[in-house]
């Protein structure tokens, strides 16, 4: 099978892209490298990536025929940058459905759980609904929180920068529903697998505290202190995830203690430069 990612260079999109690559598909990617990473690339050399300062509009539907697509990347890093939020998210969901009908391919596209709240939600919801104008095969991924190797949004990544710096970390009083890379491998070789259409949440089920999470990453590091807990900022709003509505045979199966400790080991290993947020805590504490 013939496979485009974008966003490969991504948290997401590379670890999707080893998977296939390993399983024997013709991978190639895309990605601008907003946030993707060239290491991330480089540690399998087994296909094709193409480095676009603006990512989609290179591709060609005299390319290659592709099978699937698969829609990682996204714009999020800047709350106030509309117009690449709009660019990236938008436009390009628009792009990859026209390719998408053009080549017959199944689309397979990540969604947040937010409601529009912010222009990265507001985005990402509008993108989705060009798709299903489009009419193509559509499978829709709505995902709790991601974490793991590579990563470097959410939580996790940002306190290990702190607490390796020596600076302070501060807690926001919420929860989230975490799901570990793994797990999301899994459940998308299921609908590539089951050539699966429709709507799925892709969830662990059950919430953690911010702090819980804090407390994890804190005593991998042998770190022990009590951050202050702060009240989420008004962006800060959780969207609803259904563990009975998640993909057919699938469930998380990854505990938080031990994603934690396998992404902390990650970290000690390639290091964790700038970390990425849409939310406006991002601009006091993710820095």
């Amino acid at each position: 099978m013939r496979i485009l990612i974008t966003g490969a260079a991504g948290f997401i999109g590379s670890t999707l892209a080893d998977t296939f690559i390993e399983a024997g598909h013709d991978v190639w990617g895309i990605d601008n490298f907003s946030t993707g990473r060239w290491e991330n690339f480089e540690r399998n050399q087994g296909w094709e990536l193409h480095d676009t300062e603006l990512e989609y509009w290179s591709l060609r539907e005299d390319q290659p025929r592709t099978d699937l697509i698969i829609h990682c990347a996204a714009s999020y890093k800047d709350p106030d940058d509309w117009s690449e939020d709009v660019g990236t998210n938008v436009r390009g969901g628009v792009k990859v459905s026209r390719l998408a009908e053009t080549w017959g391919a199944h689309l397979i596209y990540f969604q947040t759980i937010l409601p529009p709240v912010s222009s990265y939600a507001i985005s990402k919801i509008a993108a989705e609904q060009y798709m299903r104008l489009s009419g193509v095969d559509l499978t829709v991924l709505r995902l709790a929180n991601i974490y793991g190797p590579r990563n470097l949004s959410g939580p996790i990544p940002v306190f290990y920068k702190r607490i390796t710096a020596g600076l302070p970390c501060v807690v926001v009083d919420t929860a989230r529903d975490m799901v570990f890379i793994d797990d999301l491998v899994d459940a998308v070789v299921k609908v590539v697998t089951g050539r699966l259409t429709g709507t799925f949440d892709v969830c662990a089920g059950t919430q953690t505290s911010i702090l819980g999470i804090f407390e994890s990453v804190a005593c991998e590091l042998d770190h022990y202190s009590i951050p202050p807990l702060i009240p989420p900022a008004p962006d800060d709003v959780q969207g609803t995830v259904h563990p009975d509505a998640g993909v057919p045979g699938w469930r998380a199966s990854t505990g938080l203690r031990n994603g934690i400790a396998e992404t902390i080991a990650s970290y000690r290993e390639h290091g964790v430069n700038q970390t990425h947020t849409h939310l406006r805590i991002g601009e006091k504490d993710a820095s």
